[in-house]
């Protein structure tokens, strides 16, 4: 997952929780400090620990985490977004650790496409929680597809997965520019999405060209009707600037625009998640934009 956390330190919660937190990380072959290039300069993936104490592996780049995984659990996603990510699921089977139930309307998410992927920390989460739903990841760079391999143990999450009734699995990891995805999708046709999550980050910069008229309509191509497009947008808690470029360009595009914002200890600067949609849903802990 490419959102990225401009992170304060991590610090354990006393003696004991520290200890649990460093056996977790033995348990998985705890190796520090690793570089790795990339196109987008050298990545650093290590392991620290969680203001809650518990041992998390991290892959840094460009100056923002872009993703962190519990080493106990790597299947629950440590950062607050990646939770409220959860929102395009069921309630029930998808109700993530947040307690955040889906957005009311048709149901959830049978079917995700994430524009970058990252560590794949919410794709995995979405599968293991939620048996009928099929996640779709496009990660442009194949350096940081063959970290979340080695570091964060995709091929296992994609192991465990399995297989839709047609035989699709159902995590899949496409190595490819998101847009340019989009667009051959848009050439071909396919089966729509129910949902679109756009997660890419260049280091701590959101490309532009995903939230441009062009990016938007080619997303909104590829949903289902009245399906969600979800933008993971950073910005300082002083400056809202950002959401509301965002929001101005989503309502361009869609008829609906939410705010769900997501705090997180773990960070300096805040994530919103803005959701979009032609349909007018409930969405938990959202505001309307």
């Amino acid at each position: 997952m490419r959102g990225p956390l401009r992170v304060v330190a991590a610090v354990a919660v006393g003696a004991g929780a520290a200890v649990a937190a460093a056996a977790a990380a033995t348990a998985l072959g705890r190796r520090d400090d690793r570089l790795f290039p990339t196109m987008f300069g050298r990545a650093h993936v290590f392991t620290t620990t969680s203001p809650d104490g518990r041992a998390i592996r991290v892959l840094s780049l460009g100056g923002g985490w872009q993703t962190v995984m519990y080493l106990d659990d790597p299947d629950e996603p440590a950062a607050a977004y990646a939770r409220g990510f959860d929102l395009v699921l069921d309630g029930g089977a998808g109700e993530g650790s947040n307690g955040r139930a889906a957005a009311k309307g048709d149901g959830g998410a049978r079917s995700v496409l994430v524009i970058g992927g990252a560590g794949c920390a919410w794709p995995r989460h979405a599968v293991a929680v939620d048996d009928a739903v099929q996640v779709t990841v496009v990660e442009v760079d194949p350096a940081v597809v063959a970290i979340a391999r080695r570091e964060f143990h995709l091929d296992d999450a994609v192991a465990r997965a399995g297989s839709t009734p047609s035989g699709e699995p159902r995590l899949r990891v496409v190595t490819d520019d998101g847009l340019r995805f989009l667009a051959r999708r848009a050439m071909k046709g396919g089966r729509p999405f129910d949902a679109v999550i756009n997660d890419a980050y260049a280091g701590t910069d959101a490309p532009e060209a995903f939230l441009s008229p062009v990016g938007l309509s080619l997303a909104k191509g590829a949903l289902a009707p009245g399906g969600l497009y979800v933008a993971n947008v950073v910005c300082s808690p002083t400056d809202p600037s950002p959401v509301l470029a965002a929001r101005d360009a989503l309502l361009g595009t869609f008829s609906h625009v939410w705010d769900v914002p997501c705090p997180d200890p773990l960070a300096e600067e805040e994530n919103h998640l803005l959701v979009a949609s032609d349909a007018d849903r409930e969405v938990p802990d959202a505001y309307p934009l």
